[in-house]
């Protein structure tokens, strides 16, 4: 049946309780494929940091961790590693759910979007990453798009995230400022400043001494626990530990030494993402929600990060992930506030659209990086349907 021609109301009085256990069936088949039990010991790594020998960045989870009572055990690892991803997998099939109950099309099209594309929960189960903490504060931001009383509490929780992994500000919490920007005013903006005081403090601390020395990273490294639960804590392919004395002018310095192919490739990507949310945002009437200037910094953080590494396909996922649980904590927002309104809620001008959005989305979060597979892998991460 042809989509042209049916509006909105038209398309949401559809079969929808078929149509909500449909985007349930898909979702409950991305999680059974994308949860992956085991954990390398890269991600083991990140729990073995702690502050046991100065503050340094990323070592709030290990020192959570080293408080429990007793030696830290294989068990307790592997929970603390599974709840990177288990946590945010569980808040993202909330708001699938919440979506698919919601009245009318666009809803239903974002819920499909969010269960069906790999960048969304087969890429985050498949990544056990403390960054990920920050994309389920920003979940829970868009479960909550007016409830002002619990800004504060997921704030505290924005900054905690940070001193998990610097991360968590730039790839999920920076996109938090849509959802929280719905005017132009000097008073929105004020609000959503502080929103940002917590996970501001924490970036100013992790960045101004957050750097470990590397008798700090060694002392880490020569740790009992480290060195019975890691093969080899001193290599940087194994574990995170060695990263941790490393500057922003280390990564650029990394990134400089890139042959000029590996650049070529990291720009071509770069500008394919940049087309990609440029179209998503002007087909999803992201105007009539919120200032476009609010999508600056989310952007630009997004562009730091593009900057001072080369994990790019893994950002460029996760951005996306973050454009579209921002838009349905939009679409939620406006239904709340306006449920005569349908029209208002971020949707494309024609469900159609969604197939495309469907198509861009639904790569293959794959875990290798451009740079090393070359220029067959950047190619096959947006042609992986043909």
């Amino acid at each position: 049946m042809s989509l042209r021609g049916h509006g909105p109301a038209q398309l949401g009085v559809t079969r929808p309780r078929a149509v909500q256990l449909g985007i349930v069936a898909v979702l409950v088949v991305q999680c059974v494929r994308g949860v992956r039990l085991g954990a390398s010991d890269f991600e083991r790594s990140y729990w073995l940091v702690t502050y046991a020998h100065g503050f340094v960045r990323r070592g709030l989870g290990g020192e959570l961790l080293r408080l429990l009572p007793g030696p830290l055990t294989e068990g307790t690892l592997l929970v603390a590693v599974q709840l990177t991803s288990l946590v945010p997998a569980a808040l993202l099939a909330v708001l699938v759910w919440r979506l698919a109950a919601a009245p009318g099309v666009p809803a239903r099209l974002l819920a499909l979007l969010l269960a069906a594309s790999p960048a969304s929960l087969l890429s985050v189960l498949d990544k056990h990453r403390p960054d990920q903490v920050g994309l389920a504060v920003l979940v829970l931001l868009a479960l909550a798009p007016e409830r002002r009383y619990v800004r504060w509490p997921i704030a505290v929780l924005l900054g905690i995230a940070v001193l998990v992994h610097e991360g968590s500000l730039l790839m999920f919490g920076s996109f938090a400022l849509p959802l929280l920007v719905r005017a132009n005013t000097r008073r929105a903006w004020l609000r959503a400043t502080a929103f940002y005081v917590p996970a501001a403090l924490a970036a100013a601390a992790v960045l101004l001494g957050g750097r470990a020395s590397e008798q700090q990273w060694r002392a880490l490294a020569a740790d009992p626990a480290a060195e019975a639960l890691l093969s080899d804590p001193y290599d940087k392919d194994l574990s995170v530990l060695p990263y941790l004395g490393d500057s922003l002018t280390d990564a650029f310095a990394s990134v400089s030494a890139l042959s000029a192919e590996r650049l070529w490739q990291m720009g071509v990507f770069g500008l394919i993402l940049v087309a990609v949310h440029g179209a998503w945002l002007a087909a999803s009437g992201v105007r009539a929600q919120g200032p476009l200037t609010a999508w600056i910094p989310p952007l630009a953080a997004l562009i730091l990060v593009y900057a001072t590494g080369v994990d790019w396909q893994r950002w460029a996922a996760s951005a996306i992930l973050a454009t579209l649980v921002v838009l349905a904590g939009q679409l939620l927002a406006a239904q709340l506030l306006d449920a005569d309104s349908p029209r208002r809620v971020a949707a494309p001008r024609w469900p159609v659209w969604w197939l495309a959005a469907l198509y861009l989305a639904s790569r293959p979060p794959a875990p290798s990086v451009a740079w090393r597979t070359g220029w067959e892998g950047l190619l096959g991460f947006w042609t992986w349907p043909f």
